[in-house]
């Protein structure tokens, strides 16, 4: 259940469409241009005509007014041809009569030359051509494409603060716009920075008793209200939602007083007042207050006949939200119902909105016991959402998607929830779910994925020259967020890394737009369980994941717990939905457990009585359904990412991948991908056994030429690295079992700069140090693992502590990598490279065409887990550059032991074994000998690795 206002955005779009709707003025400016040149029966003709539409668009006849302008268009071609710049008066016409009958598809590419004559003919910092791009920007709120209106209103506020001055109203509007449009999409913490400025810009500029100022304070404090609200959701303290609410109600009573005193009591915005501070009663649980403010509110809305619009609707929903809580469903039902009527008019049937909406009566229809019809809703407003997310990721920056994701998981996880709870012995709704799950998990991952490839079948001049260019950023970023310049100020520091991310995003930005086959991935793609089904055949069997949010489908409520579920499916298309129980329960119980399973030359029998938790936790409860199937795809969630499903053990002491061959994907969509065509290069690149304490001399670059020895680390940051001669056995053994060009880079060449320069081979193997930064004080240790400089302890105040970086500044894409040559000197180095490869400078490398990334390190396979986008570290960023399939480790691995396990791995690989069978063989190879010689095999020295990829029998 939702409220929706967040979306109020729209509602001042709305205002900036409608400040354009005299069409007098260019109309009559392009007639009265076309009569005084001609007097020919055409001229008169289309001056009849541009009157005609104009009449009938002033009484809203709209859907007649729009043939004869674009006949009177027509005629203006021929008379003074198709590209004269006044045509744009009579197209923005044409644009706003599609707006007002919502075809905004017809409407954009109008509109979108209107802008593009403006600025050819008036120039970029013309006050006119500005609106009209603001108003451009507005439109692609209500089609719903908030990267390109991003994009286009940060333009708009970028040339009014050149043109007006940073303290300027009109800066202060754009200020406020951007605020809204980022509230829309989640991205909560930029709106309030943006709502702030706004406020005091307009405070010093009208007065704190003007109708902007209030309009500013209001947003603010919906924002705030929506913090709290999503606060509470989290499981955040009580006092800090006292806070906000506090602080909300004050903006809120601010606003409203401006309001009556300016606008009186019969307004239109006063009533949004109202209703705004309904909001805040309903949220402090004072519903009989809350539902007067509603009803007052509604009033004034149903007063006057211009009220009967999205706000309305708006309010509409919120009271019925508020019978939700108060247990009134049935009326709660009819609220929704009149809500969805005037989304669906007003705002169109496939807007965000409906599909709000549609969720929100959804979830009454489920508390009501009307459970198929709950069902059909979700899938209308998850088909909306789909659509939407497909749309803005396709241009969309990383974080800005994960941000769309967020903000739109309601209809995901309500769903789920109501199939698990209400429809679990329904084969359809289950297929539902299972469908569902794989149009969304790792849609993120998988459309950065395609921008990649996109990038690399299409190496045109501009376009390789973007990407080299970002991928150069993303490095000094890299290295600027590793080491703080011992000079510079931490609040330089920190706005170094804010440009650094700032400039990042707005190259990846055109990147993904230009990649227009990107998109038609997305579009074509539409993967469901029976393409799966078809690939996984007789023998496999996909066992999907899915970390939810619990709906309380007795009393219309979200619950406090997540749960964790299951789909097994087979390749006959079968589908069966396990419950693994509640999320906080099962991560308590498995991350003791893998704790103990990754302790190398820790407790032989702790790890045993670990790998049992695990079979008893994920894999008794999934055992029937699995059947005898003997090829497992795991496509894990959450902290299942982590965990090594081939050691889960049984009662009888026999392992899981002693009967089953296991393979992971990020999504079961992956298993569906096709082959790109591209060949790989070379054969093999491999670097083993650097030499960490190599001074390596990289010439500076002006971005990096600060970066000086003694300079602070980041956060967690602060490794010395040993040699490693087992890696050096690789080194001799594995080119022998592989034939083709090889590159084998050992001691001092085998560097950072080598690794980033390599292209496509088929196979690259990385044996050396691997490192994760997480939240943990000390880093666990194995013979491949990085040992703090400090000894593991902290000193956050001491001269090596690290400058605290604003929240949501730290990449975890930084926080994992690899140490080459030189990394034990990395604050010598005066470039880019210091010998630490992070998986930051991972994602930009072209991995196309490779078949296998193998490294042989520690902890390659950690990193921050986020619920449905899988882990962001090492394992994405080498998935991101394209690589097929990626073998990596989940804990610090033993020296000797894995050079063993990998020159079996590869005498498989060698003779045509896919990845996924090679490490099973050679697995089961070194279990039986750890039997022979110690009694028992451990888990640590034998099961660290996993291959994750697309599934194939050959290669």
């Amino acid at each position: 259940m939702i409220t929706l206002s967040q979306k109020q955005f729209a509602l001042c779009v709305l205002s900036v469409f409608l400040s354009f709707s005299v069409l007098a003025q260019e109309g009559e400016h392009m007639t009265a241009l076309v009569t005084g040149q001609s007097r020919d029966t055409k001229a008169k003709q289309m001056y009849e005509l541009a009157s005609q539409y104009r009449a009938l668009t002033k009484l809203g006849q709209f859907d007649q007014a729009i043939p004869i302008a674009k006949q009177s268009l027509s005629l203006f071609d021929e008379l003074l041809g198709a590209e004269h710049p006044d045509k744009a008066g009579g197209m923005f016409d044409l644009a706003w009569m599609y707006f007002q009958t919502r075809d905004y598809a017809k409407a954009e590419p109008l509109l979108s030359q209107v802008v593009a004559i403006k600025k050819q003919v008036l120039g970029e910092n013309n006050p006119s051509y500005v609106s009209y791009l603001e108003m451009l920007a507005a439109l692609h709120v209500f089609m719903e494409d908030h990267g390109l209106a991003i994009t286009e209103f940060q333009q708009v506020a970028d040339i009014r603060k050149k043109n007006m001055g940073k303290d300027s109203p009109e800066y202060a509007k754009s200020l406020h716009a951007m605020a809204g449009l980022h509230a829309s999409i989640g991205d909560y913490r930029e709106s309030e920075s943006l709502y702030a400025q706004a406020i005091e810009i307009r405070r010093k500029a009208l007065g704190d008793k003007h109708i902007d100022y209030a309009e500013s304070l209001s947003g603010l404090a919906r924002l705030y209200l929506t913090e709290a609200n999503r606060n509470e959701a989290n499981g955040f303290s009580a006092s800090q939602g006292a806070a906000t609410y506090g602080k909300a109600e004050v903006l809120l009573r601010q606003a409203l007083q401006i309001r009556k005193e300016s606008l009186g009591e019969k307004h239109l915005d006063y009533a949004s007042s109202l209703i705004a501070l309904a909001d805040f009663y309903r949220q402090s649980k004072d519903y009989p207050q809350a539902e007067a403010l509603y009803k007052q509110g509604l009033e004034i809305y149903e007063s006057n006949p211009a009220g009967q619009n999205l706000a309305y609707a708006t309010a509409l929903n919120n009271l019925g939200y508020l019978y939700v809580l108060w247990g009134k469903f049935s009326e709660a039902e009819l609220l929704f119902h009149q809500s969805l009527s005037i989304d669906e008019q007003r705002a169109g049937p496939d807007s965000q909105r409906s599909a709000m909406t549609l969720f929100n009566l959804a979830s009454v229809l489920g508390v009501l016991g009307k459970n198929q019809e709950s069902l059909n809703l979700c899938q209308r407003g998850n088909a909306i959402v789909g659509r939407l997310i497909e749309k803005f990721i396709a241009a969309g920056t990383e974080k800005q998607s994960l941000t769309i994701i967020n903000s739109n998981n309601i209809g995901y996880y309500g769903t789920l929830s109501l199939i698990h709870h209400r429809l679990a012995n329904d084969a359809n709704a289950v297929s539902v779910a299972l469908n569902l799950v794989l149009s969304r998990k790792g849609i993120v991952f998988d459309a950065q994925a395609r921008q990649q490839d996109a990038i690399a079948r299409s190496l045109d001049p501009e376009t390789k020259k973007l990407w080299d260019a970002l991928s150069n950023q993303r490095a000094e970023l890299a290295k600027l967020m590793q080491s703080k310049p011992e000079k510079m100020a931490a609040e330089d520091y920190q706005k170094r890394i804010a440009d650094y991310q700032s400039a990042i995003a707005q190259r990846e930005g055109p990147l993904a737009a230009k990649s227009s086959l990107v998109a038609q991935d997305l579009q074509q793609r539409k993967v469901t369980h029976k393409e799966v089904a078809r690939i996984l055949g007789k023998e496999g069997v996909l066992v999907e994941h899915a970390k939810i949010h619990d709906y309380d489908w007795d009393h219309g409520q979200w619950a406090d717990t997540w749960r964790y579920l299951a789909f097994i499916l087979h390749g006959d298309g079968k589908i069966q939905m396990v419950d693994l129980g509640d999320a906080a329960e099962l991560e308590a119980n498995i991350q003791p457990a893998l704790r103990a399973v990754g302790l190398v030359g820790g407790d032989g029998d702790l790890q045993q009585q670990a790998t049992r938790t695990l079979h008893k936790q994920l894999w008794q409860p999934i055992a029937a359904a699995v059947g005898d199937a003997n090829q497992i795809v795991f496509s894990p969630d959450g902290l299942l990412n982590l965990v090594p499903f081939a050691a889960m053990q049984d009662a009888d002491g026999h392992y899981l991948i002693e009967s089953r061959q296991i393979s992971y994907v990020t999504s079961g969509r992956d298993l569906t991908k096709g082959d790109l065509g591209i060949k790989p290069e070379t054969e093999l690149y491999l670097a083993a056994n650097p030499k960490f304490d190599l001074v390596v001399q990289v010439s500076p670059t002006p971005a990096s030429e600060e970066l000086t020895r003694g300079a602070v680390r980041s956060a967690g940051f602060g490794m010395s690295f040993s040699p490693l001669p087992g890696t050096a056995q690789e080194a001799e053994r594995i080119p022998g079992y592989l034939n083709g060009k090889h590159t084998v880079l050992t001691g001092k060449e085998a560097t950072e700069d080598s690794v980033l320069s390599v292209r496509r081979p088929r196979v690259m193997h990385l044996s050396t140090h691997g490192f994760f930064l997480g939240d943990q004080v000390t880093i666990s240790q194995g013979t491949r693992g990085a040992a703090r400089i400090d000894g593991g302890k902290s000193q956050p105040n001491g001269d090596n502590a690290a400058p605290a970086l604003p929240p949501g500044y730290e990449n975890p894409l930084v926080r994992s990598g690899l140490a080459f040559a030189g990394a034990n000197h990395a604050g010598d180095a005066k470039g880019g490279r210091d010998g630490l490869l992070t998986a930051l400078e991972v994602s930009g490398m072209d991995l196309h065409g490779t078949d296998l990334v193998t490294l042989s390190a520690c902890e390659t396979g950690r990193g921050e887990v986020k619920s449905g986008e899988g882990v962001f570290g090492l394992r994405r960023a080498f998935a991101l550059a394209g690589t097929a399939h990626l073998m990596m480790s989940l804990w610090p691995v033993s020296d000797d032991v894995t050079a063993q396990q990998m020159q079996r791995f590869y005498q498989l690989y060698g003779k045509k074994t896919n990845p996924a069978a090679a490490l099973r063989q050679a697995q089961l190879a070194t279990i039986a000998e750890l039997r022979s010689k110690k009694g028992q095999a451990e888990p640590a020295l034998w099961a660290p690795f996993i291959v994750q990829g697309k599934r194939s029998s050959e290669h």
